[in-house]
């Protein structure tokens, strides 16, 4: 039977395989892995652009598209329950202790959303078949949503979390009057 296909020897060792790992602060000094997750990890670009029309237009044309909106993120269901994961899920959250003595617990409060909050960067690291990393990264990342969870009988809780990218004020551009996109891929140039 003759068919097409797009398969090349090549085709092998450009899979993105199996499940990929969550990391704070990826390359950097405290880099910390986010744990175990369920049901895989996802990043979205989440990039608009705005068709500009004009009179006695026929449809698309190039050079009319315009940029409007990025919202990149990494959305994962961690698995592992830890105070700084409960944290991390929650914008300003902070810890509090209302009562010293009190050695059984760490108490977590919200709070407003200060400079210090955004982390430096998460990295989403994948496997390519040749056994390359794959690393996805987003900048200034804060959690998008409210901390939502339920129990159930015989499962564990599942966290979900979605951290979403933002824009740097630093990384402005007053010349051209645009801004450094707060994402990045970093993809082995052995396999490009």
């Amino acid at each position: 039977m003759k068919g097409r296909t797009g398969f090349t020897a090549e085709t092998a060792d450009r899979l993105i395989v199996d499940a990929a790992q969550v990391v704070l602060h990826y390359g950097e000094v405290g880099e910390t892995n986010l744990g175990a997750t369920r049901d895989g990890s996802s990043f979205d670009l989440n990039r608009t652009f705005r068709e500009m029309t004009f009179d006695g237009m026929r449809g698309p044309t190039k050079g009319m598209k315009r940029r409007e909106r990025i919202e990149a993120a990494i959305t994962c269901n961690l698995l592992e329950m830890t105070k700084d994961n409960l944290m991390l899920a929650i914008a300003g959250a902070k810890e509090h202790t209302p009562d010293p003595a009190d050695e059984d617990f760490d108490y977590i409060r919200g709070g407003p959303v200060e400079a210090d909050d955004y982390i430096d960067n998460v990295a989403l690291v994948g496997t390519l078949s040749t056994g390359d990393d794959v690393v996805i990264v987003i900048f200034n990342a804060l959690p998008n949503g409210d901390l939502s969870f339920s129990t159930t009988d015989n499962d564990e809780v599942v966290l979900p979390l979605t951290l979403v990218a933002h824009f740097d004020p630093e990384e402005y551009d007053d010349e051209t009057g645009d801004w450094e996109e707060p994402w990045e891929i970093r993809f082995p140039v052995a396999s490009s």
